[in-house]
C-alpha cells in the first residue's frame, strides 16, 4: 500500500490530492497550520471513505494529533487493513514541524512512498515596492523556504529508507510570467521550480526521485479570496472559465501519473500549451461556468 504525506492539504489542491490518493487505496497524512480547517478536512475525508469502504472497518485509526504517537491498526472483516487518514498540524516555515511530520509518518507506517510539498500562500494585490516586510516574509518563507525545508526533510528520510518520491507544486511564475500584484508570489514559485530541478539533478545517483507538479489554473479560494485579486471579478471568472478547472479534476490526473511515474526529474503538467489552445478555440462556441 502506498503511503503519502501532503503539506497544505486542508483545502484546495492538497485536499483534492488527498481524496484522490485515498480513492486509489493509499494511506494519507494531511497537514496544515490552521487546526480548525485541518480538523474539518480529516472529518470530511473520514466520513466520505467510511461510505466508500462499505462499512467494513468499524474502528478507523483516524485522529488529529500533535504528537508522533503510533496508533494501533485494526484489520477489517476481510482481513485487510482499512484506508487510513490522519491529520497532523504543521507550519512549513518551521523545519522542526516538518521533521515531526516525517517522524509521525514513519511511526505510523515505517516508510513514506510519496511526499508532496503543496503548502503555499498568495500575496496581496500590490506592487513589489508596496509590500510590507511581514507580507514578503510570509510568501517567501512559506512558498520557497517551506518547500526547501520539506524537500530536505523528505530527502534525508528517503535516503535512509532507500526509496521514495518527492513532488513540489508549481504556480504562477514558474513559467516566467509576470503580472503586477502577483510578482512576489511568482518570484517564490520561479525560484522553487529552479530549486526543485537542482534537487533532481543532485539526486540523480540516489534512490530518491524528485519531480514537479504543474496543476495549471484552478478555481479555489486561492484565487477567489481578497488576496491576489489582480483582475476584476468578471475578468477573473472569464479567464478561469476558459483555462481553469476544479481541483478534483486536476488531482485525478496528477495522482494517476504520480502512482505510475518511475523516473527522476519528471514534470507532470495538466494545462499544456496544446490544451490552452484547445480551450481558447472551444470557448468561442461553448461556454463554461466553474463559479456557480
Amino acid at each position: 500500500m502506498t503511503n503519502v504525506v501532503i503539506t497544505g492539504s486542508s483545502r484546495g489542491l492538497g485536499f483534492a490530492l488527498a481524496r484522490e490518493f485515498l480513492q486509489s487505496g493509499a494511506n494519507v497524512i494531511v497537514s496544515a497550520r490552521d487546526l480548525s480547517r485541518l480538523q474539518a478536512a480529516v472529518d470530511s475525508l473520514q466520513g466520505e471513505f467510511r461510505l466508500l469502504d462499505s462499512g467494513h472497518a468499524d474502528d478507523w485509526p483516524v485522529r488529529l494529533t500533535n504528537s508522533p504517537q503510533t496508533e494501533d491498526v485494526h484489520a477489517n472483516e476481510d482481513g485487510n487493513l482499512p484506508i487510513r487518514i490522519r491529520g497532523i498540524p504543521c507550519d512549513v516555515r518551521v523545519k522542526s514541524d516538518l521533521e515531526q511530520l516525517w517522524q509521525t509518518a514513519m511511526n505510523q507506517w515505517d516508510k513514506v512512498d510519496i511526499w508532496i510539498n503543496n503548502a503555499g500562500v498568495n500575496q496581496f494585490s500590490s506592487a513589489l515596492w508596496e509590500l510590507s516586510e511581514e507580507q514578503v516574509e510570509l510568501v517567501i518563507r512559506t512558498n520557497l523556504m517551506g518547500t526547501l525545508y520539506g524537500t530536505q526533510v523528505a530527502m534525508n528520510g528517503m535516503l535512509a529508507q532507500g526509496v521514495g518520491h518527492i513532488y513540489n507544486v508549481e504556480g504562477f511564475g514558474s513559467n516566467n510570467m509576470f503580472r503586477k500584484g502577483l510578482n512576489l508570489y511568482g518570484t517564490s514559485k520561479r525560484a522553487m521550480t529552479h530549486m526543485t530541478r537542482a534537487f533532481a539533478k543532485e539526486a540523480k545517483d540516489t534512490p530518491v526521485r524528485i519531480g514537479l507538479l504543474s496543476p495549471g489554473m484552478m478555481v479555489t479560494d486561492f484565487v477567489t479570496s481578497v488576496e491576489g485579486h489582480t483582475f476584476s471579478k468578471d475578468q477573473t471568472e472569464k479567464i478561469f472559465n476558459i483555462l481553469g478547472d476544479r481541483p478534483e479534476t486536476v488531482a485525478r490526473f496528477l495522482v494517476a501519473r504520480m502512482l505510475r511515474n518511475p523516473t527522476n526529474g519528471t514534470r507532470i503538467a495538466w494545462l499544456t500549451k496544446g490544451k490552452v489552445l484547445y480551450r481558447f478555440a472551444r470557448s468561442m462556441v461553448k461556454k463554461r461556468d466553474l463559479f456557480h
